[in-house]
């Protein structure tokens, strides 16, 4: 019975240690938990931060690329006016070339009937 007994008595302190390991587990279980709650909401609050910015960098963005754009089609226009326009000088060269080269022919000719 003394040995029944002292089995007992240490079946009972191990099965209380084995609580004991048991609290402190679950206490230590718990903490790890709240940490990982507290690091996902920063995490998320990061997240959220980051994406706010890259939404508001790819709006900048969409707008220089759209004000380019514009430019683009200005300078366009605006090459396409000055080659109109150096055309018609060119041409207008041309024909004052031409001009001169006719009145020149001309005043060689009146020349050459007055002498």
């Amino acid at each position: 019975i003394e040995d029944l007994s002292s089995r007992l008595e240490e079946a009972g302190s191990n099965t209380a240690t084995q609580v004991e390991l048991n609290k402190k587990r679950e206490a230590e279980l718990a903490r790890l938990k709240g940490e990982l709650e507290e690091l996902n909401i920063a995490h998320e609050g990061t997240l959220a931060a980051l994406r706010m910015k890259h939404n508001n960098t790819m709006a900048d963005l969409g707008e220089q690329i759209d004000n380019l754009n514009g430019n683009k089609v200005k300078a366009e226009k605006d090459k396409a006016g000055l080659e109109r326009d150096l055309a018609d000088a060119r041409s207008g060269l041309e024909d004052a070339v031409k001009g001169k080269a006719e009145l020149d022919k001309q005043g060689k000719l009146l020349q050459g009937s007055i002498v």
